[in-house]
């Protein structure tokens, strides 16, 4: 086996690396998604605040607090049922519809949530529709379909 120089482990060295960071990068450089599932939240963000419809769930220190405009409105649910909505969003998954829809039939939408989550400096919009037995979110403009969980472990119903 022949002995390499200084400079020839150092170019091997060199090149071991750029081929790891392609490899741990493939999706993300050559844009092949592996599944085509989307987060609703940004994997490792925290939720600091999320208004639906017209009730607002805010953050204090480890509990929540819940304004809504009206009583009628406020939903009945105490600080660890909360917390298991906030973990569904976390959760939550949306995916390209399988068929073209007419857009207009989205309108008028059943839900609107705002969420204010760490590490974005604008809130997250979302916006739901009941359609032909599937959820569809509008988010940026365009449309997808829920794929986990349900619309109902994520609005709660007053």
């Amino acid at each position: 086996m022949r002995k390499l120089s200084q400079k020839a482990w150092n170019n091997v060295l060199i090149f071991s690396m750029l081929i790891l960071i392609v490899i741990f990068n493939w999706e993300r450089f050559f844009g092949i998604a592996t599944n085509d599932r989307m987060q609703l939240v940004p994997t490792g963000s925290v939720v600091l605040s999320m208004q639906i419809d017209q009730v607002v769930f805010e953050r204090i220190g480890t509990s929540w607090r819940v304004n809504a405009p009206k009583q009628a409105l406020s939903p009945d649910l105490d600080t660890n049922a909360i917390e298991d909505m906030v973990k569904m969003w976390q959760s939550a998954t949306i995916k390209q519809p399988d068929v073209e829809i007419d857009k207009s039939s989205l309108f008028p939408l059943d839900h609107v949530v705002t969420l204010f989550v760490s590490g974005e400096g604008t809130p997250l919009v979302y916006s739901f529709k009941t359609l032909n037995e599937q959820v569809y979110v509008i988010y940026d403009a365009r449309y997808y379909v829920l794929d986990f969980p349900s619309l109902e472990q994520l609005v709660p119903q007053p």
